[in-house]
């Protein structure tokens, strides 16, 4: 008798139960990972620096000429991650350095010039010298033609590629795919003759190149 009424029971119970194919099954599931690398920009001077001071060996008949004991190089090397990067170059004076030094210039061939450490000198002195005008109106001021080497490193895994080369007021601003990078400037053994004179007085003359990133 009792086994007669829970039958019925144990019918209805299967009934309602969801069939075991309606169940929802994942065959994967994933986990994203991510790493975010900033920008990155390095600048150095390089050991491939030949001499950073020289020595006069000669004045030319007249006092129209220096010949150097040698030329006289610096390099920088540029690292960067960033397409469309941005360095300039800038000459300053040592003992002002609220004075430009690349008075005349362009992209590939700029003016640098070299001014007396112990005497002052203004801007118009510069402006002449770099100009390559009459050596009379930039005392304490002589000019340099400098050879400017610059391009990618050399090594294939660096890439990198100079998109860009512009001049304007007495800055030259290169623009940079990512890479790395050599800029190599160069001072020959002789001034440029023509402002160099009795004006300019014994000394020491100096100029500072500064290679700086350009901030976007």
């Amino acid at each position: 008798m009792k086994i007669t009424k829970l039958l019925p029971l144990a019918v209805a119970l299967l009934l309602v139960c969801p069939a075991q194919a309606d169940i929802v099954q994942s065959e994967q599931a994933t986990a994203e990972f991510s790493v975010t690398v900033p920008a990155y920009i390095n600048i150095t001077r390089t050991s491939l620096d030949s001499a950073l001071t020289t020595t006069v060996t000669e004045i030319g008949a007249d006092y129209s000429s220096l010949k150097l004991a040698s030329a006289m190089n610096a390099t920088f090397h540029v690292a960067t991650n960033k397409k469309g990067d941005k360095v300039k170059l800038t000459g300053k004076c040592a003992k002002d350095t609220n004075l430009t030094l690349f008075a005349a210039a362009n992209g590939t061939s700029p003016v640098l010039v070299f001014t007396n450490s112990t005497y002052a000198v203004d801007q118009d002195a510069i402006n002449s010298a770099g100009a390559k005008g009459a050596g009379n109106g930039n005392p304490n001021a002589i000019a340099f033609d400098v050879t400017a080497v610059c391009a990618n490193d050399g090594v294939a895994a660096h890439g990198g590629s100079i998109t860009a080369t512009a001049f304007a007021d007495n800055v030259i601003t290169y623009t940079l795919n990512n890479g790395e990078y050599n800029f190599s400037y160069t001072m020959p053994t002789t001034i440029n003759n023509a402002t160099f004179t009795t004006l300019d007085e014994n000394g020491t003359y100096k100029a500072i190149l500064y290679m700086d990133h350009v901030s976007s």
